[in-house]
């Protein structure tokens, strides 16, 4: 069964094997990430690494992991569901019976309440 998935880089989703959810990119940003690191690790055997080279590796790293933390983040919204249940014109009758201001004392927070369920009132 495949699981749907959201590109850390351009948040595209995707689909991938259930066994595989740690691929945190889509495919085309994957091999873009892949060449990049590829000619990062050339350019390190021919340059020499001086302190800033450590540092901005560093940075890299920590950029990647947040990255890829941002992914399963992103991944855990796509996967949270909205749908909330219609209010239907019985639920409607019985809150607005439970919490009519004429039961409470004609209380500010009661009519307030009411209001706002008179806004969800269904036709």
């Amino acid at each position: 069964m495949n699981t749907r998935m959201v590109c850390i880089e351009c948040g595209a989703t995707y689909h991938v094997p259930a066994d595989e959810t740690w691929k945190a990119r889509c495919y085309r940003c994957w091999k873009d990430w892949k060449q990049h690191q590829q000619q990062q690790q050339q350019r390190q055997q021919h340059q020499g690494t001086n302190s800033e080279d450590v540092v901005v590796q560093r940075l890299r790293a920590r950029l990647d992991t947040l990255q890829i933390e941002n992914g399963r983040l992103r991944q855990q919204l796509a996967r949270r569901t909205t749908d909330v249940p219609a209010l239907d014109t019985h639920r409607w009758r019985s809150f607005a019976q439970f919490i009519h201001p004429d039961r409470h004392g004609n209380s500010p927070v009661a009519t307030e309440i009411m209001q706002w369920l008179n806004q969800l009132r269904p036709h």
